[in-house]
């Protein structure tokens, strides 16, 4: 708990620096995933309804009072303010804030309907949008960070290692998916990083394929898609397998990809530009006849939230820098037959990319 303890404190004053930089007089979070980046607590994903904090104060920490002995047990060095179950919680939010002289005042996200009450509420203040302050914050990883990290990667290898077991003629796209969710918990995963995809034969062209009760056959190209939830954090992995022998035009369409991928892993430092590394794949994949059929980014940060920066795509203007953790995800995609995706989950170093997920990647 002590340990946890001093990084939220590091972090609530790394804020509170920048906040005081950037004229901010306070922050408010209604983000579940950066309140759970603050407070260094997985369960306050769930548990809190806002947090509020100034460099003027403690923070303070809004929860129902169902939620309040499990707040109370998680942090120590915030203020707690139980929500009022007779009106809307965001009354006592804006009571906090009249408290404070705060004229300027920066929020990650709020829906509109929250957003038009507190600028009724609180007319002469002025509320900013500024979500990116926590996303840079968030976006590099401390040592501590990347064992999670690496530990839900480990998770995800092994979910990955079980739906591959169950690919068989036969079998239904449901029953390998949920192979992979039950070896993942059985790991100590505390759910799944996203919907399991399981993406057979034709569905296996759909990137966003997920799955269905679709039964495997013969010859089938499998695209499988598994992340694990552990501590908070996220994990991402994509293999692509085959039900039988493969045929020549799978085989290339495999090969071109791992090659794409392979390429980038050799040249991810810091310094790159996220539209660098998405062309590094990109040229591979043309120079083998294919770059007409990669159609998504070639990957994305991941940490508290599985999709977060920085950004690895044509047009991102993200500079990778040392604890970056991001995707490395190059797919193909042939319209009405199949598709292929390789992605691993990597650490940008200064010495270099660090695998975090481990899981072979079949040689044909």
């Amino acid at each position: 708990m002590r340990s946890l303890r001093n990084k939220s404190r590091r972090r609530v004053a790394d804020l509170n620096i920048e906040l005081t930089k950037l004229g901010f007089h306070a922050y408010l979070c209604a983000s579940p995933s950066n309140i759970q980046y603050l407070t260094a607590s997985s369960p306050l994903r769930r548990a809190a309804h806002a947090m509020l904090v100034t460099p003027e104060a403690r923070p303070i920490l809004f929860t129902s009072l169902m939620d309040s002995a499990l707040v109370k047990n998680e942090v120590k060095d915030m203020d707690l303010e139980i929500l009022r179950t007779s009106e809307n919680p965001d009354e006592s939010v804006a009571e906090r804030l009249q408290d404070f002289p705060a004229e300027k005042i920066g929020f990650d996200e709020l829906s509109f309907p929250r957003f038009q009450f507190f600028r009724k509420k609180l007319s002469k203040r002025k509320f900013e949008h500024r979500p990116e302050i926590l996303s840079r914050m968030r976006q590099v990883k401390d040592e501590a960070e990347l064992e999670i990290l690496k530990a839900a990667a480990k998770i995800a290898d092994a979910g990955l290692e079980a739906a591959v077991e169950a690919v068989k003629a036969g079998v239904k796209e449901y029953e390998v998916a949920a192979e992979g969710e039950y070896a993942m918990r059985k790991k100590g995963a505390e759910g799944c990083a996203f919907d399991t995809t399981v993406a057979s034969g034709l569905r296996s062209s759909f990137p966003h394929g997920g799955c269905t009760d679709r039964r495997l056959r013969e010859g089938d190209t499998v695209v499988i898609d598994i992340g694990a939830r552990f501590a908070g954090y996220h994990s991402d992995l994509t293999r692509t397998v085959f039900v039988g022998k493969p045929s020549p035009r799978q085989i290339k369409v495999y090969r071109a990809v791992c090659k794409a991928q392979s390429e980038v892993l050799k040249r991810l430092f810091p310094g790159l530009k996220g539209w660098e590394v998405d062309a590094m794949a990109r040229k591979v994949l043309s120079e083998e006849g294919f770059d007409a059929y990669f159609i998504h980014s070639l990957g994305h940060g991941v940490g508290v939230d599985v999709h977060e920066a920085p950004r690895l795509s044509a047009r991102s203007q993200d500079v990778l820098q040392h604890g970056n953790v991001v995707t490395v995800e190059p797919g193909v995609y042939l319209p009405r037959s199949f598709g292929v995706r390789i992605e691993d989950l990597v650490a940008v170093t200064r010495s270099g990319p660090r695998l975090l997920t481990e899981s072979q990647k079949r040689v044909y």
